[in-house]
Protein backbone atom coordinates (compact mmCIF):
# COMPACT_ATOMS: atom_id res chain seq x y z
CA UNK A 1 0.00 0.00 0.00
CA UNK A 2 2.28 2.19 0.74
CA UNK A 3 4.94 1.40 -2.21
CA UNK A 4 1.39 2.58 -4.59
CA UNK A 5 0.98 5.90 -2.46
CA UNK A 6 4.82 6.75 -3.18
CA UNK A 7 4.30 5.60 -6.75
CA UNK A 8 1.40 7.79 -7.54
CA UNK A 9 3.23 10.52 -5.66
CA UNK A 10 6.44 10.00 -8.03
CA UNK A 11 4.61 10.09 -10.98
CA UNK A 12 2.45 13.16 -9.68
CA UNK A 13 5.44 15.37 -8.98
CA UNK A 14 6.93 14.19 -12.24
CA UNK A 15 3.61 15.83 -13.84
CA UNK A 16 4.17 18.85 -11.64
CA UNK A 17 7.93 19.45 -12.81
CA UNK A 18 7.06 18.72 -16.31
CA UNK A 19 4.08 21.57 -16.20
CA UNK A 20 6.54 23.77 -13.93
CA UNK A 21 9.16 23.76 -16.75
CA UNK A 22 6.78 24.05 -19.71
CA UNK A 23 4.90 26.84 -18.18
CA UNK A 24 7.15 28.37 -15.93
CA UNK A 25 5.18 28.73 -13.59
CA UNK A 26 7.84 27.86 -10.83
CA UNK A 27 6.02 29.88 -7.62
CA UNK A 28 2.88 28.00 -8.61
CA UNK A 29 5.11 24.30 -8.32
CA UNK A 30 6.39 25.15 -5.26
CA UNK A 31 3.01 26.06 -3.70
CA UNK A 32 1.56 22.50 -4.99
CA UNK A 33 4.52 20.77 -4.23
CA UNK A 34 4.62 22.20 -0.51
CA UNK A 35 1.01 21.27 0.10
CA UNK A 36 1.32 17.61 -1.34
CA UNK A 37 4.29 17.14 0.93
CA UNK A 38 2.09 18.56 3.77
CA UNK A 39 -0.69 16.02 2.59
CA UNK A 40 1.83 13.00 2.57
CA UNK A 41 2.99 13.86 6.10
CA UNK A 42 -0.44 14.17 7.41
CA UNK A 43 -1.34 10.81 6.09
CA UNK A 44 1.40 9.47 7.42
CA UNK A 45 1.80 10.66 11.05
CA UNK A 46 -2.25 10.06 10.88
CA UNK A 47 -1.55 6.71 9.97
CA UNK A 48 1.54 6.11 12.76
CA UNK A 49 -1.22 7.75 15.41
CA UNK A 50 -3.63 4.59 14.21
CA UNK A 51 -0.99 1.77 14.67
CA UNK A 52 0.19 3.34 17.91
CA UNK A 53 -2.94 4.13 19.71
CA UNK A 54 -3.78 0.29 20.31
CA UNK A 55 0.09 0.10 22.32
CA UNK A 56 -0.97 2.95 24.49
CA UNK A 57 -4.11 1.43 25.89
CA UNK A 58 -2.05 -1.46 26.31
CA UNK A 59 0.39 -0.09 28.46
CA UNK A 60 -2.15 1.94 30.12
CA UNK A 61 -4.12 -1.07 30.76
Amino acid sequence: MLKYYTLTLLIFLLCLLALSLWSHLSKVYLILLTLVFALIFVLWTHKKQKRRQPTKANKSS
